[in-house]
C-alpha cells in the first residue's frame, strides 16, 4: 500500500514510501508489529534481497538493485503481503 495521509492513522495497515523509490524505501508499521522480514524479488521470481525491518528503523536501502519493477514480500506476525514496488 502507498503512503496516503487518509489513511495515516488506520492501525491495521500498513504503509510503503516512496514506491517508485530511488534509493530508500520508508515503513509504516501497524500498532502492535515491531518488526517483519521483507524479501524482494525481481520479475524471474529470484529473490534479490532480504531484511530485518524493525519500528525503531523503519528504512531500508535498495540503492544497489539495479531499475526496475520487484515484488516485496512482506512477513510479519502471521501475515504476509506482497505488493510491487518500482525502483528507478
Amino acid at each position: 500500500m502507498l503512503y496516503d495521509e487518509e489513511n495515516e492513522n488506520d492501525s491495521t495497515e500498513f504503509f510503503i514510501f516512496p514506491n517508485p523509490t530511488k534509493d530508500v524505501l520508508n515503513f509504516k508499521f501497524p500498532n502492535g508489529t515491531d518488526e517483519m522480514e521483507i524479501s524482494m524479488f525481481n520479475l524471474l521470481g529470484k529473490n534479490v534481497f532480504v531484511s530485518q525491518i524493525k519500528r525503531n528503523n523503519p528504512t531500508t536501502n535498495i540503492s544497489f538493485l539495479p531499475k526496475g519493477m520487484y515484488m516485496l514480500q512482506m512477513k510479519y506476525e502471521n501475515s504476509i503481503k506482497t505488493i510491487k514496488v518500482l525502483r528507478n
